[in-house]
């Protein structure tokens, strides 16, 4: 756990990286599960500060969750965004 918050930064630049090509190369899926993926990691990050890491650690770990969750939010805005503002493509 403690390897999550210590990397966040790598973490969060990489998956950036993947969520922008995806969308770029219109792979809606996998735009999707990242985003998805962010939200699930933040959510369990933050529960587990408060219930099971302790001290200073605790409240890393709760802080490097709320960041998790807030970058899946966005994440999910973007994707929002390019699904319903791109037009259709027909045929």
């Amino acid at each position: 756990m403690i390897v999550l918050v210590d990397l966040r930064l790598l973490i969060m630049i990489v998956l950036t990286i993947f969520f922008a090509l995806a969308l770029v190369l219109d792979k809606k899926c996998i735009a999707l599960s990242i985003s998805v993926f962010l939200l699930l990691l933040g959510l369990w990050m933050f529960v587990a500060g408060f219930a099971i890491v302790t001290g200073w650690e605790g409240m890393g770990v709760t802080i490097t969750g709320l960041i998790y969750f807030a970058a899946g939010l966005i994440f999910i805005l973007f994707f929002s965004v390019k699904v319903y503002l791109c037009p259709i493509k027909n045929g």
